[in-house]
């Protein structure tokens, strides 16, 4: 949906940050009703080999990263820095990436 209006970037700006409100409330959702962090921590103390969750975990914290990343070119970006295009466009496909494979992969997550 934002990739479709990247050429009015206000409405852009809106949209993406409406998607990212979206996922931190879900992160947030996840982490009360499932203490998502605790079942990880739980999973690396025991040393119980989970290569799925541990997949899951650090693609969602790139995610994260890759969030920060995208809205910090993207204010540069808008406010005119044009170099930062190319670097925000290619940061936008390894986010959708990413994001993707982290919706995937929370399918197989077991949720207790």
């Amino acid at each position: 949906m934002g990739w479709k209006f990247r050429h009015r970037a206000k409405l852009h700006i809106a949209i993406m940050a409406f998607a990212f409100l979206i996922d931190l409330v879900l992160l947030l959702y996840i982490e009360t009703s499932r203490h998502a962090i605790a079942h990880v921590s739980k999973s690396v103390l025991s040393a119980q080999s989970d290569t799925l969750l541990y997949f899951h975990v650090t693609v969602s914290t790139l995610t994260l990263v890759l969030y920060v990343v995208q809205i910090s070119s993207g204010i540069k970006l808008f406010k005119g820095w044009v170099p930062t295009r190319k670097f925000h466009q290619r940061a936008a496909m390894v986010f959708v990436t990413l994001r993707l494979l982290n919706y995937a992969t929370s399918f197989f997550i077991p949720t207790s």
